[in-house]
């Protein structure tokens, strides 16, 4: 009679522990390891393109695209906006608030539009004058296309100096551009 070992040898254990390592690994990269994941956003193509004339031959462009180029509804329905920041930190700032009743609307069909357009220099330098188009002969906003998650269009505007560090409701600028992006 063959005597049975009751305690398997030590090379017995690492071949079996290798073994279950093997076909652990093997169903954990099946299960896992092929599974495509879509945690990345999609691009944002956003583009805002403004001219801003200071004076005659003066003239600062802001091309702003990705991130640096915001446009949507107010998450709390106080209207529709549409900003940019360029590279030199130059700004333009757009927002349209239709008071319908008690409440506020964001723009849902292609049109023309009074709006409210800011422009600052430089917004990582807090001195830096504002910009604002109050008062009449505000300019406007033209939405050419308007869906649940687009918009295009185009704006024009006569911004006066609405601060310190220049000739108050004197010193003006042309702003003018075009827009487009998702939100």
């Amino acid at each position: 009679m063959k005597k049975q070992n009751l305690f398997p040898t030590v090379q017995n254990v690492k071949s079996k522990y290798n073994l279950l390592f093997t076909l652990v690994s093997i169903f954990f990269f099946l299960f896992t390891g092929c599974k495509k994941k879509n945690d990345t956003q999609p691009p944002n193509n956003n583009e805002l393109n403004a001219t801003v004339i200071i004076s005659p031959g003066n003239t600062i462009n802001i091309n702003a695209t990705g991130s640096k180029a915001r446009m949507g509804c107010f998450p709390w329905g106080g209207g529709t906006f549409v900003a940019g920041t360029g590279e030199a930190h130059a700004a333009v700032y757009i927002s349209y608030v239709f008071s319908n009743s008690s409440t506020f609307a964001c723009i849902t069909a292609p049109g023309t539009y009074d709006f409210s357009c800011e422009y600052r220099k430089n917004i990582a330098d807090p001195n830096t004058p504002v910009f604002s188009n109050i008062g009449t002969n505000r300019g406007s906003i033209t939405f050419t296309v308007v869906n649940d998650h687009h918009m295009e269009g185009y704006f024009n505007a006569v911004s006066w100096c609405n601060s310190f560090g220049c000739a108050f409701r004197i010193d003006s600028v042309i702003i003018a551009g075009t827009f487009k992006g998702d939100f």
